[in-house]
């Protein structure tokens, strides 16, 4: 655990059980999804985190503070946020198994820049609760839940470096805009308008390189504006969000390779995580939608 995770020191509460401790994780990217039970109360006092943490009880609770902040009651419902540079003090109901996460400071704070459009100077810190069950929550917890699920898929798209980074800046960015923070406000402020020059260098660069692994905020850095502005110059110009124009140029790539290569060579699955599509069934309806037919009937049709 300290290895993956933290240091931390672990005190064995109670004494009537034994510990049976249950712990595997798998590293994404700047991404570390973790499960964690113990089996028994325990308590766990960690060092100053480096990085964020999100911890989100699968059964039972626990009662966690971050530093100074307000103690909180954790459930399935209600997750735990950790800001870094502060220290975790943990009580683990027996009962309880968590998905842990873990993600790199530094990415975390990249994201935010690029999404103010300006550099941070003063340290990120989230309020210490989330819930999952309504709003932005319950958004990002979705698309945690689909990284979860990738991982257990050997085979899967998680495999394609795109993929998989197109999978950790959505938790990022998802997170950014979910969780409130010193930030927040900023985050969700009006942005000032476009010009067309940005838009159409934006255009640009994901028309000759559809194949890398963009979200908006790589593509609003590369042109020197903001997100917001970014996604609402991309509405008044193409009538789409940025994403949503790449995904349909990936789309024509897919169909490209399909078309080309034959059932024995390759897979469907092996060339939509090559473009970075992470969820096969969303991929297949967006498929059919543009091009009338499965992928599986266009890999089939070739001689």
């Amino acid at each position: 655990m300290s290895q993956v995770f933290l240091p931390h020191r672990l005190d064995l509460l109670d004494q009537s059980r034994e510990l049976d401790m249950r712990f595997n994780a798998v590293r994404v990217g700047g991404v570390t999804a973790a499960y964690l039970r113990y089996g028994r109360d325990v308590r766990l006092l960690t060092v100053d985190a480096s990085n964020v943490h999100v911890n989100i009880p699968l059964s039972g609770r626990t009662s966690s503070r971050c530093g100074r902040m307000d103690t909180i009651d954790t459930t399935p419902e209600r997750a735990a946020v950790f800001t870094p540079g502060l220290p975790a003090d943990i009580h683990w109901s027996g009962d309880c198994a968590q998905l842990c996460l873990m993600i790199d400071r530094a990415d975390v704070e990249q994201e935010l820049a690029a999404m103010l459009g300006r550099t941070v100077t003063t340290p990120l810190t989230f309020t210490p609760s989330m819930e999952l069950t309504r709003g932005a929550g319950k958004i990002w917890r979705t698309a945690l839940d689909l990284l979860v699920r990738q991982v257990e898929e050997p085979d899967g798209p998680l495999r394609h470096p795109v993929a998989a980074r197109n999978l950790e800046k959505l938790l990022i960015d998802n997170l950014l805009l979910a969780q409130p923070s010193n930030y927040h406000e900023a985050l969700l402020a009006p942005q000032p308008k476009a010009g067309p020059r940005p838009v159409l260098a934006a255009i640009e660069l994901l028309e000759s390189h559809p194949e890398r692994s963009w979200t908006p905020v790589d593509l609003a850095r590369r042109v020197s504006i903001s997100v917001r502005s970014l996604q609402e110059g991309f509405h008044r110009r193409v009538d789409t969000s940025p994403m949503a124009y790449l995904r349909e140029l990936r789309l024509t790539r897919v169909r490209e390779e399909l078309k080309a290569g034959s059932p024995d060579s390759i897979t469907v699955t092996e060339v939509a995580g090559r473009w970075g599509f992470v969820h096969l069934g969303r991929f297949a309806s967006a498929y059919r939608r543009k091009f009338g037919e499965p992928p599986s009937a266009t890999l089939r049709a070739q001689p």
